[in-house]
């Protein structure tokens, strides 16, 4: 008797199954075929072919999701804090920079604590966020006394209103549908509305010096690690228009350089242990080093 197992399209033969001819999963930001990448635990991620952008897949649910961020801003889970709000000056100084100095009303999307937009407050520019952790938006509206909304900009549009600018500080690689909330930030920014985008790059010279083992390459929270195409292409498939990527953005050019070179040195020193240690490239149980480029992307409403 023939074992069956069941199918998309109904009982299939189990040997049947076993031939059938791999399918890739699409890329969900060009839709090119994604090849097998890194595994870790019970997460898969691929790299699309096309794009060169890596992502998760399957992807988990958003009931998942929800309840990883709920914990995600309590305890020992967000380290880096103190070091992510030394950032927020710079991260303000680009915004002018490229804003002409007039950012006007500015939306924080994922804007955990609300750290940054208590910076901007501080500066006298009108602001708002909005946070998918409960505990993350609480704690902005309870301690720092911000307009912040819990939930996902694409539920909480029409209570947002109109902004002139949208950042997105270290959160697109977290959002299992980038695309769509890059549309949703651009359904509130007034025409020729700025978006600033800061997150992991993939891909890069340093990732091919050893690859797949840098800090973005860290599901479920980074369900995507964008190369440098791949997030143009995300911007455009939104309806903005890039204006300024920066591969290498580390702040000021002291810092990029030291950044550089801690690369380099850190990496040539990794790649030898990695390949004396029997780690090789391709599809492998992922082992992750807290170094790699940033990315800093600006786009323009179209």
């Amino acid at each position: 008797m023939t074992s069956t197992i069941q199918s998309a399209s109904g009982p299939v033969a189990a040997s049947e199954a076993a031939t059938a001819q791999y399918v890739p999963p699409p890329c969900p930001i060009c839709a090119g075929p994604g090849n097998p990448c890194f595994i870790s635990g019970p997460h898969k991620m691929y790299r699309c072919a096309e794009c060169r952008t890596a992502f998760v897949a399957p992807m988990p649910s958003p009931e998942y999701l929800a309840d990883f961020y709920s914990n995600y801003h309590v305890g020992t889970n967000y380290a880096c804090e103190e070091k992510m709000q030394a950032h927020h000056p710079r991260q303000l100084a680009d915004v002018r920079k490229f804003t002409g100095g007039s950012p006007g009303r500015i939306l924080d999307v994922g804007c955990g604590k609300g750290h940054f937009l208590r910076h901007v407050a501080d500066e006298g520019i009108d602001c708002a966020g909005v946070e998918l952790s409960d505990t993350g938006a609480e704690y902005a509206r309870r301690e720092l006394r911000l307009n912040v909304l819990q939930g996902n900009i694409g539920d909480r549009k029409s209570e947002l209103g109109h902004f002139d600018t949208v950042t997105l500080w270290g959160v697109i690689e977290h959002l299992a549908n980038p695309v769509q909330v890059l549309r949703d930030a651009a359904d509130v920014l007034r025409p020729g509305g700025h978006l600033f985008l800061h997150t992991g790059i993939g891909d890069d010279w340093f990732d091919r010096l050893l690859p797949g083992v840098n800090q973005w390459y860290d599901p479920p929270q980074h369900l995507f690690v964008f190369s440098a195409p791949g997030l143009r292409r995300c911007m455009a498939e939104a309806g903005f228009d890039t204006i300024h990527l920066d591969p290498a953005y580390h702040g000021s050019l002291t810092n990029r350089i030291i950044r550089r070179v801690r690369c380099a040195v850190v990496g040539t020193g990794l790649r030898v242990v990695c390949t004396l240690g029997g780690v090789r490239g391709g599809e492998f149980a992922m082992t992750r080093f807290p170094v790699g480029n940033h990315m800093l992307g600006v786009g323009k409403k179209r």
